[in-house]
């Protein structure tokens, strides 16, 4: 019967095989908490979560998610689009957080966003999008907060009487309301 040996040396003393897998598994646990200590560096929410992102995030506050309540969108910045949208027969002042700013603020990386509304109507978007056109996550209309009502409490808002070839089908299907969850691909 044959055997494998194995010896190796740190600065010129003998080691086993065993104290050299328990430093390696030593650094691999420091390293690896070292990530998800990055990985986890939003604050907790304080009030309702109503928004849920994950997927390929680099700041989440809790198990890769970042789960977000109204003060926590607000304070990435508020930004306001006064326009119509495909349902309306009025422009409205929509106020909220511009996609580009939200993703950039979650380290978002991907192509993609899959949206999942409160009735299960699910669709998907590019990124692309929010980083061609002033996108809104939008969490007011006409000064007052969106409620579930008022197709709420955030909707996607596309700047459609600024950027007349948004006036398309195919943007329709990106203007989610009601949603709950995002999740970046």
């Amino acid at each position: 019967m044959t055997g494998i040996r194995a010896d190796f040396s740190i600065n010129g003393d003998k080691g086993s095989l065993a104290a050299m897998l328990g430093l390696l598994l030593a650094w691999a646990f420091v390293l690896a908490s070292g990530q998800l200590a990055m990985a986890a560096d939003l604050d907790q929410p304080k009030g309702r979560v109503i928004l849920t992102v994950e997927g390929n995030l680099s700041k989440s506050n809790g198990d890769g998610k970042a789960r977000l309540d109204r003060e926590m969108l607000m304070a990435i910045g508020m930004k306001t689009i006064t326009t119509n949208t495909l349902y309306s027969t009025k422009p409205s002042t929509y106020s909220g957080v511009l996609m580009r700013d939200l993703l950039d603020h979650l380290g978002a990386k991907g192509d993609k966003i899959d949206f999942l509304a409160l009735d299960d109507y699910r669709t998907e978007a590019p990124t692309g999008d929010y980083y061609k056109f002033d996108v809104l996550l939008a969490l007011e209309k006409d000064g007052k907060p969106l409620s579930i009502r008022m197709r709420g409490p955030s909707r996607i808002i596309y700047p459609i009487d600024q950027n007349p070839e948004l006036r398309d089908k195919i943007y329709a299907s990106r203007m989610v309301w009601q949603i709950k969850r995002m999740i970046v691909k």
